[in-house]
């Protein structure tokens, strides 16, 4: 089976958005790698490719301050603290802001010809959950992943039919015990390894948020009680599943503020995360189709580390706005990575 699926819900999600650059990008590509495929991070005078993942670990997001939604993860950390958690004043509550994961499409060169690739990654957002326990949160995280994304650029391959009957966190293992459709996923072999991750990423994150110990534990999927064995045709899911590296499962730029079609004041605050060659980040607004403003700013650091980036337009007058950020090519100036978000200035 193919990962047409997708494209053609990616297609449909956004085929009502203006402008509909996105769009035509996603028509646009044909040839797609697998989710194992490493990134070339850049090329030098010889066409060699720099070193990449060695360094970047399940610990390669922390927050740096604020709520998720209002501050972006930082960058690689000795602190044993878990990704996606909030800061040590947001304690729980009857309602917490979790993560929940889903996929999209990233573009990039590969090989020594600089072809341009592309694959499926994670990408985050948040919303709110009931904090009375970790259960309720963690299943609060996964019904939203089960469930459409704002930002119509990304798509959840699982079932919406799905329920969560429990979490459970004992003997170094999270349990994740489903129940409903979860085999009739229409998946394929490319996507069907990071739909597992996807969940895996959304339930700890969900555990990080509620500040529990060692939260990037690996996950056994159940389905009714028992191990869920054979994912799909495609994965082996009847022993407990390992959080993959951010490197090749997570995408290299998200844009977390602000959110996909959010109502936004004077001045709009752009922050995200980025893994870039040399911390350098580039951004582009547009208006009605039309570029409006464009240039860069630097991640606190660069790849093969994630970093944090922040900036922000003043006086932009009302109206609908896209905002790009992106790497933009060493080998050709072209976009690379991109995210985007549709947002409107009252």
């Amino acid at each position: 089976m193919t990962d047409d699926w997708l494209r053609d819900a990616l297609d449909d999600a956004v085929s009502d958005v203006e402008p509909n650059d996105a769009l035509d990008s996603i028509r646009s590509r044909t040839k797609v790698t697998p989710m194992s495929s490493k990134r070339p991070w850049m090329y030098g005078a010889g066409g060699a490719l720099l070193a990449t993942a060695a360094t970047i670990t399940a610990f390669a997001l922390f927050n740096n301050g604020g709520t998720p939604q209002s501050a972006d993860p930082g960058p690689a950390s000795t602190s044993s603290q878990s990704p996606d958690q909030t800061p040590t004043d947001a304690s729980p509550g009857p309602s917490v802001v979790v993560p929940a994961y889903y996929l999209g499409e990233v573009t990039y060169h590969a090989g020594e010809g600089g072809e341009m690739q592309t694959a499926f990654r994670l990408y985050r957002e948040f919303g709110n959950a009931d904090g009375t326990s970790i259960e309720t949160a963690a299943a609060g995280a996964l019904e939203r992943m089960f469930g459409s994304p704002n930002d119509p650029d990304y798509a959840s391959p699982w079932n919406d039919g799905i329920d969560v009957l429990s979490v459970t966190h004992d003997g170094g293992v999270i349990s994740v015990d489903l129940t409903g459709p979860v085999q009739q996923a229409n998946v394929g072999a490319e996507s069907a390894e990071l739909a597992v991750q996807q969940l895996v990423y959304t339930v700890q994150g969900a555990l990080s948020v509620m500040q529990e110990m060692n939260a990037t534990d690996p996950v056994q999927i159940l389905i009714d009680g028992e191990p869920a064995g054979d994912l799909w045709g495609h994965v082996d899911a009847s022993r407990p599943i390992a959080r993959a590296d951010a490197t090749g499962t997570q995408a290299p730029i998200w844009i977390s503020e602000p959110a996909d079609g959010t109502v936004q004041g004077n001045p709009v605050v752009v922050s995200g995360i980025a893994q870039v060659f040399e911390a350098t980040v580039s951004w582009r607004l547009l208006k009605d189709g039309a570029e409006v403003d464009s240039g860069f700013t630097n991640a606190s650091e660069g790849a093969p580390a994630f970093g944090s980036y922040t900036f922000d337009f003043v006086g932009l007058v009302p109206g609908e706005y896209v905002v790009e950020v992106f790497e933009s090519s060493a080998l050709d100036g072209s976009d690379t990575f991109k995210d985007t978000k549709t947002f409107t200035v009252e």
